[in-house]
């Protein structure tokens, strides 16, 4: 999977399911509260 534009030192591209974000490495770390909470935008 490739964006448009990659992190030169992106090492990959995971599909994690959402019940599993405290258990992972995620920076930044607040993205994992988001995603659970279905928030649809960030200011």
């Amino acid at each position: 999977m490739k964006g448009t534009h990659p992190d030169q030192d992106q090492i990959g591209v995971e599909w994690v399911d959402i019940r599993q974000l405290d258990d992972i490495r995620l920076y930044p770390r607040a993205i994992a509260d988001i995603l659970r909470n279905k928030v649809t935008h960030v200011r």
